[in-house]
């Protein structure tokens, strides 16, 4: 069964690209296409970038446990 998942989540995320006719076609898989406007749309929020950046440089025990929103 482990071996089905592994090859069923391998297929998932490929992707594939072709010309066609003098133009670039990309195929990708529905879950990259999805993470792929969720980044572009986080990196469209002014600072943003920057915020993500500075978390990832946070230690662990430095990070707030409660939300403040």
């Amino acid at each position: 069964m482990m071996e089905n998942t592994s090859m069923l989540e391998a297929a998932l995320h490929q992707h594939s690209v072709q010309m066609l006719q003098r133009q670039l076609e990309i195929k990708f898989a529905e879950a990259e296409w999805l993470a792929i406007q969720e980044t572009l749309y986080l990196l469209s929020i002014p600072n943003m970038r920057e915020s993500i950046l500075a978390g990832l440089a946070t230690p662990l025990n430095e990070c707030s446990t409660e939300l403040e929103w």
